[in-house]
């Protein structure tokens, strides 16, 4: 691990310098600030790992310091211990309360600064690289899919293009008269078994793509798993469930095919959204599966991704659209910048 940096903030110069003589010695970088206002721009621009934090300070005091930095995204998980000679409870729980992880009692015992400094230093570096594994979780889920995707696209050409193509053939035959009247029931009939060659096919891609866990537990139980999954470390928090009158489909290839759109759904919210918050819940309505997706991120203008569509028609929302038309669906998105998502889809699983 680098040498970790830790920002000490006091009113007090002879504080100030006890505090940065003390903790150099034990080879920590020391940034050493008098003034509270200042303390979020130094965060922001520095890489600190620990604040010492004294409350009683003229103009902006400990407490209102802790609040801005709690506040800021950017700085937020960096964390404060307060320096107070104030120890009464409600000091204390205002102080936590606000997000401090820890408090040292004025004038403190060196032993127990460092062994304070020493144990949240651990923890921040243990939370940091659990954040780095979860990043990289996220990463295998997402070129895992795209693999998938490819493979997925390879099967239906391998599998569909042939019969896609002779139908091509007959469509372009009968479209320039270049066939017999008297051919045309043979032809037809033809026509007829290369579709439901490729329906056959079709479905037996599908079943191909269908998870094992799909299989053996069903819809809602493999979404739980996948979002346990590709979630691990907590973020974002993924919450799923599954209302009382949910319904699960009966057919094979609508399990698949709800599982790869939820999947969709997912892979957007975790490589666009920056949400730390997403919802996911089953109901039914109607005949209808009801999927309601929610999530507290960046947001977008639906009208400028339409338009991205049209001009370029490969983004993660053309993927769930054409998944979930493909099911005889309705897909409604709701968002604006700043503000989140909200979708709502509609499945006939009786139809799908």
């Amino acid at each position: 691990m680098e040498q970790p940096n830790i920002l000490v903030v006091d009113d007090s110069m002879p504080n100030l310098l006890l505090l940065k003589d003390i903790l150099t010695g034990y080879n920590y970088g020391v940034i050493a600030e008098s003034e509270g206002e200042k303390v979020p721009g130094i965060l922001k621009a520095g890489n600190i790992d620990l604040v010492l934090l004294d409350i009683m300070m003229p103009k902006v005091d400990g407490f209102e310091v802790c609040r801005r930095i709690k506040a800021d995204p950017d700085i937020k998980d960096i964390p404060v211990i307060f320096l107070t000679a104030k120890v009464d409870e409600a000091s204390l729980l205002k102080g936590f309360e606000l997000g401090g992880v820890d408090y040292i009692k004025k004038p403190f015992l060196i032993s127990e600064l460092i062994a304070r400094v020493k144990t949240h230093l651990r923890l921040r570096q243990a939370e940091t690289q659990l954040k780095d594994f979860n990043r990289q979780i996220i990463t295998a889920v997402v070129q895992t899919e795209e693999k998938e995707r490819a493979r997925f696209a390879k099967d239906v050409h391998d599998g569909l293009g042939a019969f896609f193509s002779s139908l091509n053939t007959y469509l372009s035959l009968l479209q320039h008269n270049k066939v017999a009247p008297d051919e045309l029931p043979s032809v037809y009939l033809e026509m007829k078994e290369l579709v439901e060659e490729a329906v056959k096919e079709s479905k037996n891609i599908s079943n191909n793509l269908m998870p094992d866990m799909l299989q053996n537990f069903g819809l809602a139980a493999s979404v739980g798993s996948l979002c346990k999954k590709i979630s691990p470390a907590g973020e974002p928090e993924i919450v799923f469930e599954t209302a009382d009158n949910y319904a699960e489909p009966s057919s094979s290839e609508c399990k698949t095919a709800v599982f790869r759109i939820v999947n969709e759904l997912l892979n957007n919210a975790l490589k666009h959204s920056e949400a730390k918050k997403v919802t996911l819940k089953f109901s039914q309505q109607d005949n209808y599966l009801r999927i309601d997706y929610t999530d507290n991120g960046k947001g977008f203008d639906p009208k400028e991704v339409q338009q991205r569509i049209k001009d370029k028609p490969c983004s993660g929302i053309t993927n769930l659209y054409g998944r979930v038309s493909g099911l005889n669906g309705r897909t409604d998105i709701q968002s604006s910048p700043g503000n989140g998502v909200n979708i709502c889809i509609l499945i006939d699983t009786k139809q799908a």
